[in-house]
């Protein structure tokens, strides 16, 4: 419900008009004119037919076009790439298949192609691929016309029949404009290419043995694109699967053909074709990349991968449950435990891109990711897990260890990187003194400090050898660097005090002090031999809220077990002889400590009684739409350009935050009060403890609302805010109406919502309620 900032409402890959290319051996890249559709230039085909005589020439020709000229009558059949096996409808390549194959035409495979795959079924079929100018005194009616992403039937006298653009979101073809006959030029871009019913007989070619019409390319054809690769290593760097980077791939060449300076529709921009594209000024800025042009390759690259969990949301979960499996509800979670590169492709394409479901392109996409998949990456090693597996569960074989119950993980089927050597070579050390010192199984503290710290390369690592991203307290010597805080539509530059030490002996030790001096983690204290159980247990503790931070960390804490072993570096931990004795089991409660302030608890709604209001506040529409209501009150918001008086910062669009506080200031007044920075998910836990400030679990009318979970919040980790606008009761003890930015994830002026929730629904929530005492009412 609740979404970052969208990409590009379309991007790079497609017109509502055009389903996209799928061909990955691209030798060109160009942009058509007047549209924003990429052009990727065709390798060619053999030219082989396998169309019986007795079928071939002008009757055949005219029994295929009758068929299209008769689906193009049938209202029935309208544009829609989800729907296109006739079910009921057809996009442009479906079409072709389809009008041909009911037309008599053979060999053209038991499913329809795309534009990206035609060479073959065509060619097997009894057609011949030429390049032309496009221009119709070439054409012969029947002829196939073909470009980069679109492709219809030419019927002569100028004109194509043929599928083109989905008009008004049905099924079927209610005005008869989505499949119908066109002029040759329709769509502003001339085809490039046209096939051709040859009247030769059928030859028995060796690459006719082949059926898989899904395929863009023979392995021979296959070409890897340099920069894809650079994509590639720098999510395998950061321990993500080979799955769900191919699923990545597909995506950013079907937003941007791997191009970092290309413009989009609208204000889209680069490789991911973030929309608007000051979104890469504001995260370069906000990451040390302040001298960085945007159009910079490797700094867009580094945004991708700093972002990739930041920018998901599950704005289109039901959309995607419709084309793959959904992991918990989740599809940062489907994308990130892919083992199929193809779902990977279609969570990452709806969960981080979120183009114009109806011109998403999505079998350009999937294809393109199994192509890298299966031919391109196989020269990078990845260690990220993927698969169905629960956080808390190991891939790698296991063997018990008779003699002390852990858990033997340095098996054979862990691969073993020049990244983890390399580390283990320089941090090994330090991390084995810390981890005997304190009490830490070391092979742990080697796994978090690698993500944690982007193995060793990140600038809060190399110049203040910070490396757990801890912040200063207590007067400890401090640096104030860029971060970025993120609500449901997107990230916005703040700046946090980050602890600095002399040395990278320091910063790990600053780690063990870190842990040891929290009560918190008195539990995961007690698993010093189990590196795997530790892990768990910081997790259970709140060290994180990622969903994904144990498997992540274990696959790679698995590698550094694994060289370690090989290598007998140091003994295991469960074989180490510490300094102290672990301390008493808490059972993981958290002491309230500051020095714990990157730790987030989660408090579900009390069941405190006595102090729930009833009531309403009035004035906010209970029907979704735009904020064009809020023009009457204090905060002048009139138009999408109105960024409002108290809480002015339109960076992201209509987010969450940003209608939360300029809302809670129409109720309030502006005076007396001022708002906090956070996530809209974190809003509630940041204002704890602050001066007039109360937050609990019992609503009131006119309460802020912030937290993590569903119903209330979509996916992702940033979490939600909204306004509460009225408390009634409920058999579950009472129900409220919020009002909320960004219902929609469009982060649009016209993303207003408003609905009830129960108490019973919230229960399964984080969600807090907050107020001010200095509001008015």
């Amino acid at each position: 419900m609740q979404s970052f900032g969208k990409m590009a409402a379309m991007g790079m890959a497609g017109l509502l008009l055009f389903d996209m290319m799928i061909t990955v051996g691209v030798t060109s890249m160009s942009t058509v004119s007047d549209t924003t559709m990429m052009s990727i230039r065709s390798n060619g085909c053999k030219k082989t037919s396998a169309q019986s005589s007795s079928d071939s020439g002008n009757s055949l020709i005219d029994k295929y076009i009758a068929k299209a000229e008769e689906m193009a009558k049938d209202g029935k059949i309208g544009y829609s790439q989800s729907k296109r096996k006739l079910n009921p409808d057809v996009d442009c390549s479906s079409f072709v298949y389809y009008a041909l194959t009911k037309g008599g035409v053979k060999n053209l495979g038991d499913s329809p192609f795309n534009t990206s795959s035609m060479d073959d079924p065509m060619s097997k079929a009894g057609f011949t691929k030429t390049d032309f100018d496009g221009s119709a005194d070439k054409l012969q009616k029947g002829d196939v016309v073909w470009r980069d992403g679109h492709t219809e039937i030419y019927i002569g006298d100028n004109k194509t029949v043929g599928a083109h653009e989905d008009t008004d979101g049905k099924d079927g073809d209610s005005k008869g404009d989505e499949v119908s006959e066109v002029p040759l030029d329709y769509g502003g871009g001339k085809y490039t290419s046209y096939y051709r019913l040859s009247n030769s007989s059928a030859s028995s070619s060796s690459d006719s043995s082949s059926s898989d019409s899904s395929s863009s390319n023979s392995s021979s054809d296959f070409k890897t694109n340099d920069v894809a690769i650079k994509i590639a290593k720098a999510f395998a760097s950061a321990g993500f699967s080979k799955a769900a980077t191919a699923g990545v791939l597909g995506n950013v060449y079907a937003e941007s053909g791997f191009v970092a300076d290309r413009s989009g529709s609208g204000n889209a921009y680069g490789l991911g074709q973030w929309d608007p594209r000051s979104k890469i000024r504001t995260w370069m800025d906000a990451n040390g990349l302040k001298d960085t042009p945007d159009s910079d390759e490797d700094g867009q690259i580094k945004m991708l991968v700093a972002t990739a969990k930041s920018s998901f949301n599950n704005h289109y979960l039901s959309e995607a449950k419709a084309e793959i499996t959904v992991k918990n509800d989740n599809l940062y979670d489907t994308w990130h435990d892919a083992s199929d590169p193809e779902v990977a492709a279609v969570a990452w394409m709806a969960g981080w891109e979120r183009p114009n479901w109806a011109s998403r392109n999505e079998d350009s996409r999937k294809q393109v990711a199994k192509n890298y998949y299966d031919k391109g990456l196989n020269d990078i090693s990845f260690n990220g897990k993927s698969g169905d597996s629960d956080d808390d569960s190991s891939q790698c074989c296991t063997q018990s260890d008779d003699t002390d119950g852990t858990t033997d993980t340095a098996s054979a089927n862990v691969t073993v990187t020049n990244s983890v050597q390399a580390y283990t070579d320089k941090y090994g050390q330090a991390a084995f003194d810390i981890g005997k010192k304190y009490g830490i199984p070391y092979e742990a503290i080697l796994g978090q400090s690698a993500v944690e710290s982007a193995w060793g390369a990140s600038s809060l690592t190399t110049k203040y050898h910070n490396f757990f991203g801890i912040k200063a307290v207590n007067g400890q010597k401090s640096v104030k660097l860029a971060t970025k805080e993120c609500n449901q539509g997107g990230c916005y530059d703040t700046t946090g005090d980050f602890a600095v030490y002399d040395s990278d002996e320091d910063g790990f030790a600053g780690y063990g002090k870190f842990i040891t001096e929290n009560s918190r983690y008195a539990t995961a204290l007690q698993k010093r031999t189990d590196p795997h159980a530790y892990i768990q247990e910081l997790k259970n503790a709140g060290y994180a809220t990622d969903n994904n931070y144990v498997s992540t960390v274990w696959g790679v804490t698995q590698q550094f077990i694994a060289y370690i072993k090989q290598t007998n570096k140091f003994p295991p931990s469960s074989e180490v002889q510490f300094d102290s004795a672990p301390p008493a089991d808490t059972g993981g409660s958290s002491s309230g400590s500051s020095d714990d302030s990157d730790a987030n608890t989660t408090c579900p709604v009390s069941d405190d009684s006595g102090s729930t209001s009833y009531g309403s506040v009035g004035g906010a529409p209970t029907k979704d739409g735009d904020f064009s209501w809020m023009c009457s009150g204090n905060q002048k918001i009139c138009s999408a350009s109105d960024a409002g008086v108290f809480y002015p910062h339109l960076e992201y669009g209509h987010q969450c935050v940003w209608y939360a506080w300029n809302r809670l200031a129409m109720i309030h007044g502006n005076e007396g009060w001022s708002w906090v920075m956070g996530n809209g998910g974190d809003i509630a836990n940041n204002l704890k403890g602050q001066s007039g400030w109360t937050v609990d679990g019992n609503p009131k009318p006119g309460d802020g609302i912030s937290g993590r979970g569903s119903p209330f919040a979509g996916g992702g980790d940033c979490g939600h805010v909204a306004v509460v606008e009225e408390v009634s009761s409920d058999p579950s003890g009472w129900k409220i109406r919020i009002s909320e930015g960004n219902r929609d994830g469009s982060a649009s002026f016209s993303s207003y919502g408003s609905r009830w929730l129960t108490k019973s629904q919230l229960s399964s929530t984080d969600c807090q309620f907050f107020r001010n005492s200095n509001w008015k009412k």
